[in-house]
């Protein structure tokens, strides 16, 4: 048995669509004269009415109202970049990674269409590429928690060698403060870099903030049986394991009775 990572998926991503759009967009629409942006600040401002509802009919209405712009020759780089979210809500992946493109190569930092192009590759298995991005919207935002916690999570899956240290960077915020997700991926990092101590302490502060989740239990009995040799510890987490986890664990439930067994 190894070190159990957990789904890295479970660090949500906290902000989410509406309040980048809200920030982002919203707030700086232009009021100056012209028709192009008297229209476009008319087509962002219903698109985004439709948008707050949050419903994929009206991300439907929203995307239709923004692509006719659009079509009719609006250029507003608001407005196009609104048509990349709503692209992004449909799952229309293709076509909004291309518009990405379009407009990194007038403006490489922007830091909305470097997130969202990070996000397409990241929810599309991309992890090599959505790192690159992410990496990218990091240096612009250092502060920007989604960003953040995409990042981490792409680390993780590429096995980066900063991933112990974006980690860190995830507990010391507010929100993920207490995460045992956060705290048990950190124990991981720890434990592949043979920080052995500081991986106990992880794993233990994950059990804490957890509720005692079964697969924690596990990580710190593996910990104190192939790595720190205290087979006391082993052996109470891993019947600690076998106390608290269900059916779902099956296949490691019989592991763990034939270590058990063995010890």
């Amino acid at each position: 048995m190894s070190i159990v990572k957990l789904e890295p998926g479970k660090l949500k991503v906290l902000i989410g669509v509406r309040p980048l759009v809200i920030l982002g967009l919203a707030a700086t629409i232009a009021v100056g004269s012209g028709c192009e942006k008297k229209t476009a600040k008319l087509a962002l401002s219903e698109a985004l009415s439709l948008a707050e509802d949050g419903g994929s009919d009206k991300w439907v209405q929203a995307n239709a109202l923004v692509e006719n712009s659009i079509k009719q020759g609006v250029t507003d780089e608001r407005v196009v970049k609104f048509y990349i979210i709503c692209l992004y809500n449909l799952k229309k992946y293709k076509r909004a990674l291309r518009i990405t493109q379009e407009q990194l190569a007038d403006n490489p930092d922007d830091f909305l269409v470097n997130y969202f192009a990070g996000k397409i590759y990241y929810e599309t298995e991309q992890y090599q590429t959505a790192e690159t991005y992410l990496t990218r919207c990091n240096s612009i935002r250092p502060n920007h928690l989604d960003t953040l916690v995409l990042l981490t999570n792409c680390s993780r899956r590429l096995n980066h060698p900063r991933t112990a240290e974006l980690y860190e960077k995830l507990l010391g915020t507010t929100e993920f403060s207490r995460s045992f997700l956060a705290m048990n991926g950190l124990g991981v990092c720890y434990t592949e870099q043979k920080r052995y101590p500081h991986a106990m302490s992880k794993f233990s502060s994950a059990l804490k903030y957890s509720d005692q989740h079964p697969m924690v239990h596990l990580n710190i009995a593996i910990l104190g049986d192939r790595y720190l040799h205290l087979p006391e510890i082993a052996e109470r987490h891993y019947q600690q394991f076998l106390d608290s986890s269900s059916r779902g664990y099956s296949r490691t439930r019989n592991q763990v009775i034939a270590r058990l067994e063995n010890m």
